[in-house]
């Protein structure tokens, strides 16, 4: 049975993570329980170095965060296997947690107990890394990046969330403001303001306002974009969303969207600052040209049968 470390976001959870960062310290000795933060590439060495696989206990974002730093710490020691990475996941989303077959623990000491057990038992896969890089920016994501509405709807969900904290809390009421906002928000069309190239890509509809490329079969809290995905073949898929109600079917799972192709890299050029994400977390993208290229893949853990 493998040794655990567990990287806790406090934040995440509406302050579910600070709830279980207690509990592990009454489970597991405190060197085994250490908030995310900027030693993160030093936790990640560490656990290298003895074997031992990292846990993130928060959202997406909380996991690509774990998996980059396991993936510098194999850079900077080749000779060593990096730290396998599971997920006890607290985010809205969840989407990597729900390809692996993680779920969040139930309350209470013996639930997190039996999910403890299941990530020592849990068995090792890898996962694809991506990274995109522009005018100031480079940046490893894991699941999924986007361009265009769905990224500006997320920035605006974020934005929400943190100025009205007691509104947008728990995880039905986050699914509730985030379709709302998916209903009131609007963009420009993506042919107005950027081109997305890439050998055998199809062109992007006139009609399209966001661009999505999925390296996992989940997106927007467990939605498939397309059959047949794999986390683990050097490829992607390029998905078109329009907005309005043809989004939200989509985001809702009673559509699916127009799939231009899979990719092993995408390029694209914008002509005025736009919303973009990575893996649900969205920036502001200054004018300029962007590539996304396949950059190699991390060890995860996945509950398995």
């Amino acid at each position: 049975m493998r040794e655990l470390i567990f990287v806790v976001n406090p934040a995440s959870g509406d302050g579910r993570g600070r709830l279980l960062a207690g509990q592990l310290s009454r489970l597991a000795p405190d060197s085994q329980v250490v908030a995310l933060g900027g030693g993160l590439g030093q936790i990640a060495s560490a656990a290298q170095q003895t074997g031992a696989a990292l846990v993130a206990c928060g959202g997406d974002g909380t996991a690509a965060a774990v998996l980059e730093a396991a993936f510098q710490a194999q850079r900077a020691r080749p000779g060593l296997p990096p730290p396998p990475v599971g997920i006890l996941p607290l985010g809205t989303g969840n989407d990597l947690a729900r390809v692996l077959g993680w779920r969040a623990p139930g309350l209470g000491d013996r639930a997190l107990l039996l999910a403890i057990g299941r990530l020592r038992a849990g068995c090792a896969a890898v996962l694809d890394r991506w990274v995109l890089r522009g005018p100031g920016i480079a940046r490893a994501w894991f699941n999924y990046w986007s361009v265009g509405i769905d990224a500006r709807i997320v920035a605006r969900f974020h934005d929400t969330r943190q100025r009205h904290p007691r509104l947008v809390r728990g995880s039905l009421t986050n699914r509730v403001v985030y379709a709302a906002l998916g209903a009131a928000t609007r963009s420009p069309l993506l042919a107005g303001w950027s081109r997305a190239t890439y050998p055998g890509l199809s062109p992007s509809p006139p009609w399209a306002s966001s661009l999505v490329m999925a390296s996992i079969p989940s997106y927007a809290g467990g939605v498939r974009l397309c059959r047949g995905q794999q986390c683990d073949d050097g490829l992607a898929e390029v998905v078109a969303l329009a907005q309005g109600v043809a989004l939200g079917l989509v985001t809702a799972g009673w559509r699916r969207p127009l799939r231009l192709g899979s990719v092993r890299g995408l390029r694209i050029e914008i002509d005025r600052p736009g919303a973009m994400q990575c893996d649900g977390e969205p920036f502001l993208a200054q004018i300029g040209s962007y590539a996304i290229e396949h950059a190699g893949q991390v060890r995860v853990l996945h509950r398995g049968v």
